[in-house]
C-alpha cells in the first residue's frame, strides 16, 4: 500500500495524492472526489486555515490533524484514509455541490434588490 505524498506549503500541510497546501484547499477537495485527503492546517490569526479544513472533516470528505497530533495520529489517519475511501469520496463530492456560491449569489441578489 502506498503513503500519499507530503509537502509543507506556506505554513500548512495536505496529504493526499496530488500535493496542495491549505491555500489550495478546493483544490484538494475536487482531487479527494478521486483520491481522499488529510489535511494539517497551521494556526494563524489571519487565516483561517483550520476553519476550512475542519468544515471539510466535519462534512466526512476529509481527514483533518492538528499539528500537534502528526505524530500520535497519521498512521491512524492514513489507515482510516484507505479503509474509507469510497466513502470519503462520495462525502467529497457532495460537499463540493455545498460550495456556498449559490448562498452568496442569492444574498448579493436581495442586497442589490433591496
Amino acid at each position: 500500500m502506498p503513503i500519499p505524498a507530503t509537502r509543507a506549503s506556506a505554513g500548512s500541510r495536505a496529504i493526499n495524492g496530488p500535493i496542495y497546501g491549505m491555500n489550495s484547499i478546493s483544490p484538494a477537495i475536487r482531487a479527494s472526489v478521486k483520491i481522499p485527503s488529510i489535511f494539517i492546517p497551521k494556526s494563524r490569526g489571519y487565516d483561517d486555515q483550520y476553519g476550512r479544513a475542519k468544515r471539510a472533516f466535519d462534512a466526512h470528505a476529509t481527514l483533518f490533524l492538528e499539528e500537534n497530533q502528526i505524530q500520535s495520529h497519521l498512521i491512524n489517519n492514513l489507515k482510516t484514509l484507505f479503509d474509507r475511501k469510497t466513502e470519503m469520496v462520495q462525502n467529497a463530492s457532495s460537499f463540493l455541490k455545498t460550495d456556498g456560491a449559490e448562498q452568496a449569489a442569492r444574498f448579493l441578489v436581495e442586497k442589490i434588490k433591496s
